[in-house]
């Protein structure tokens, strides 16, 4: 999933307001826009031929103005993914900032010592691409892009930590495992009933059983998971 940052929610708004709803459920317009920047629906216009350019002060406001809006639910389009903006911004964000991300291994802050391990290059480089953009390959602005919109941000993270964190990571594990679970079960229980003469009422329960657990997000496997993480 993407994590936009405050110049990739402000450009999304701005560029696409329509995509965004009011309180009142009416449609986000230029005009409202205008409004709410104070200023005219001309330089509405115009801020959207040069969205990259916007200044640290729009941008916080219109940021702000995404995330208000955004629980009134926000109509994303099938391209609505990383812009060339949107990479250089996530890059350099956590090439300079990699503390704002915690890091999963250490249960600490992620450090640049750990960030190049992620990356599986060394500390001089990353000391280097903080300094320049250009010469980064993009292969490596992928992997960037990726951490960037995976990892935990350490201020999203609930007290008490060691709690929240202990159950991310059950959770984690637990969808992880989940295709291997499905798989198995119905798989012992075939070849036990192969093996076992039972009544035709168990077998048929059994079966039932099976095909309960073998589609697709099986909400009865989820249901057994998490009454044996309640019991355990």
């Amino acid at each position: 999933m993407e994590r936009l940052t405050e110049g990739g929610k402000a450009r999304r708004i701005l560029l696409d307001p329509e995509a965004f709803i009011k309180d009142n459920f009416a449609i986000l317009t230029i005009k409202d826009l205008a409004d709410y920047l104070d200023v005219s629906e001309e330089e509405v216009k115009q801020y959207q031929q040069e969205a990259d350019q916007l200044s640290s002060e729009l941008t916080e406001k219109l940021a702000k103005l995404f995330d208000d809006l955004g629980s009134n639910g926000y109509a994303a389009t099938d391209d609505d993914r990383n812009t060339e903006a949107d990479i250089k911004e996530k890059t350099m964000s956590i090439l300079n900032n990699p503390k704002q991300f915690w890091d999963d291994e250490t249960n600490k802050p992620l450090t640049i010592k750990g960030l190049a391990k992620l990356l599986g290059i060394s500390r001089p480089s990353i000391y280097k691409y903080q300094k320049d953009y250009a010469g980064i390959p993009s292969e490596l602005k992928s992997r960037l892009v990726k951490l960037y919109d995976s990892l935990l941000l350490v201020d999203e993270i609930p007290e008490p930590r060691d709690d929240y964190l202990r159950l991310l990571k059950q959770v984690r594990t637990e969808d992880e495992l989940f295709p291997t679970v499905q798989e198995e079960i119905p798989k012992v229980i075939k070849e036990g009933l192969a093996r076992t003469d039972v009544s035709y009422y168990t077998k048929e329960v059994l079966d039932t059983f099976v095909r309960g657990i073998e589609v697709d997000r099986s909400a009865l496997l989820r249901i057994i998971i998490m009454k044996m993480n309640e019991e355990n």
